[in-house]
């Protein structure tokens, strides 16, 4: 594919196949590109026409509005890895070069392959590097942030490429700099890895694949973990305990789990229109038969609301909304 103007992208894709939940209305313009050329000028293109941009990875922490996406949507597929050479980051471990597109499933593969530990945590997790770069998302007490050593990106408001130290990505627990700023599109991540034992590392990762398996268990047609869970640095544990004894129960959890409160509030099955809050996982909203995306924001903004009224305490979307 070579982008050269808006009459190379398609028009009025649906989204909804393209994302985990299997909802969500059509783009206005679309591309699905695989080489970082094509990738910075379609934004070029869709700069000069003062389109909107959204770049879809895996769509696994995302939901699409029913009215789809007025600007364009950059599938991308650009994708790769290589190790450098190990003297350039201190010596220390190894260095992989990532390109965003690429699944983080393929990049677990690889790094057992060769015997990389730090990416144990990762094993099971579905969408791309950059997915899971720009949501910093983790498991197991263990995040993205932790491996990071620097970041290239493209700045959409001055149309260059930068390269961001982990520093300067500002990670924070299910969040960074490319969250906050949507002119922020990550092209490829560096990342540092430890030699290890591969019996070991794959012993670990089998393990943790396990254990999301029996959390997630017939769970599908969803996004992921709707909500953030809480940290406890934020919670009034002995406030909560008087109102919440069962509190006690997940206080060895590294953070405070939205769907423990959720089951609480008593919204365990609960249905709006075709969505519905898992009964066995209380922060997976699923798609039962054709849900909307309005059907799973009710179910979204009921979940905050009674949470709210009955701990004090206020959910945060882990889930992208797009088109709302």
């Amino acid at each position: 594919m070579n982008i050269k103007s808006v009459s190379d992208f398609k028009e009025n894709v649906l989204l909804a196949p393209l994302t985990t939940f299997k909802i969500g209305g059509p783009a206005r313009y679309f591309a699905e590109v695989a080489s970082e050329s094509d990738l910075l000028s379609s934004f070029d293109v869709a700069k000069n026409m003062n389109l909107p941009v959204f770049v879809l990875g895996g769509g696994s922490n995302v939901l699409i509005a029913d009215s789809g996406f007025s600007g364009l949507v950059v599938r991308n597929r650009t994708i790769g890895m290589e190790i450098i050479k190990e003297e350039q980051f201190g010596g220390q471990g190894v260095a992989l070069r990532v390109f965003s597109g690429e699944s983080l499933a393929r990049l677990v593969s690889f790094a057992l392959q060769n015997s990389f530990s730090g990416l144990e945590w990762a094993a099971g997790i579905p969408g791309t590097v950059g997915g899971a770069v720009r949501g910093n998302a983790g498991a197991f007490g263990r995040s993205a942030s932790d491996l990071i050593l620097e970041v290239e990106a493209y700045d959409m408001s001055v149309g260059k490429k930068i390269v961001l130290s982990s520093q300067d990505c500002d990670f924070r627990y299910r969040q960074s700099i490319f969250k906050r700023d949507p002119n922020l599109i990550i092209l490829s991540v560096k990342i540092n890895l430890e030699v290890g034992d591969k019996k070991t590392i794959q012993s670990k990762m089998i393990e943790n694949v396990k254990i999301r398996a029996k959390s997630e268990h017939g769970i599908k047609n969803s996004a992921g973990c709707f909500f953030k869970n809480i940290e406890w640095s934020g919670v009034d544990k002995e406030k909560l305990k008087n109102i919440l004894p069962e509190i006690e129960t997940v206080e060895n959890k590294y953070k405070l789990p939205a769907g423990f409160l959720i089951e609480k509030a008593g919204l365990s099955g609960k249905f709006e229109g075709n969505a519905k809050i898992h009964s066995g996982h209380c922060n997976y909203i699923i798609n039962e038969n054709s849900a909307k995306a309005d059907d799973v924001k009710k179910l979204s903004d009921l979940c905050k609301k009674i949470v709210a009224e009955k701990y004090g305490i206020d959910l945060e979307p882990e889930v992208q909304l797009v088109g709302f």
